[in-house]
């Protein structure tokens, strides 16, 4: 079990969303993640210590964390694949960790 944490960055994306599907299923990603099961994630590159969760919906949500310890998920952020590069520079601006 994971114990996720989210920053004000991460709730405005997400409750900023226009799209209530996506919302439904980044929702039910999260929840799958505090089970222990990330799904499509991978380690970003030039982004120490910062990771992506892909979710294959509409134009590619992104949710960006990082983890402290073994047992706790911090959510950065969120995007499209549109517009990721802001986002992740967003992320690594926030994670110091």
């Amino acid at each position: 079990m994971m114990q996720i944490e989210t920053t004000p960055d991460f709730l405005t994306w997400l409750n900023g969303l226009t799209d209530p599907a996506a919302a439904k299923r980044i929702r039910s990603r999260i929840a799958k993640a505090e089970a222990g099961n990330l799904g499509d994630w991978k380690a970003l590159a030039n982004a120490k210590g910062i990771f992506e969760m892909r979710l294959t919906y509409g134009p590619g949500y992104r949710i960006y964390f990082a983890r402290r310890g073994q047992t706790i998920i911090v959510l950065l952020g969120g995007s499209t694949k549109r517009d990721q590069e802001a986002a992740i520079a967003a992320a690594k601006h926030l994670w110091k960790g």
